[in-house]
């Protein structure tokens, strides 16, 4: 199974089963809005989240060639080699995921990655598809956080493989469809929440909210409570 994931084509084989399941739970959501009149949707929202997938995807096309040619030099000196073997893939899922934490942080953190990162938080809805509003530059300088890895023995293709799963379950929790997770909440989203993000973005989004506030700009009460929740 792990071969599947191995080369050069390990990427496609995980948008190959994400794209599928993707587009399952989607329109389930969208089917379970307009049942339910939750109004989880909205046409240009989703058109929106979608241009900026496209973009993002675009732009990681033109930086592919460069971006893996900067990791394998850095796979190419590599401190150490190793097996591959089941705990080497948890070893990198667990060090990719935290470099892509430290990528996140400094996003949230410095005024100019906050302008690139800021489309991914500027929906006034959240649904599966809000997952997909990326920051359209960021594949400029996202190998950067990932080349370190590859320093230290991670083949370049693997770790991209490894973030890419880890991008595609980020994906499934831009849901309000599902209330409770009962336990898996305190592993899967909680946890991370409390832990990570929350300390990361309070100030911030407190401080963006003061700003909006005093420029005067008017919002409807459904987006004032929606925006009030994350505060």
């Amino acid at each position: 199974m792990m071969d599947y994931f191995m080369d050069e084509n390990g990427l496609e084989s995980v948008y190959s089963w994400a794209i599928p399941i993707h587009a399952t739970i989607i329109l389930a959501e969208m089917i379970y809005s307009h049942v339910s009149e939750a109004k989880l949707y909205d046409k240009k929202d989703v058109a929106t989240s979608v241009y900026l997938a496209l973009m993002n995807f675009g732009l990681d096309l033109v930086m592919k060639a460069f971006a893996m040619g900067v990791m394998f030099f850095f796979y190419n000196h590599r401190l150490f080699s190793w097996d591959f073997t089941i705990w080497y893939w948890l070893i990198c899922f667990v060090v990719t995921d935290f470099a892509y934490y430290v990528l996140h942080y400094v996003d949230h953190h410095s005024r100019a990655f906050w302008a690139v990162h800021i489309t991914h938080h500027n929906s006034e809805y959240f649904n599966l598809t809000t997952g997909f509003r990326s920051p359209v530059l960021q594949p400029l300088y996202r190998y950067l956080y990932f080349s370190p890895l590859a320093f230290l023995g991670f083949n370049p293709w693997h770790i991209m493989v490894v973030y890419a799963i880890g991008q595609v379950y980020g994906t499934w929790v831009h849901t309000q469809t599902v209330k409770s997770m009962g336990i898996l909440e305190y592993i899967l989203v909680t946890l991370l929440i409390t832990v990570f993000i929350t300390p990361v973005t309070l100030n911030i989004w407190t401080e963006i909210w003061e700003c909006v506030s005093l420029s005067g700009i008017k919002f409807s009460e459904p987006s004032k409570r929606r925006i009030l929740m994350f505060l």
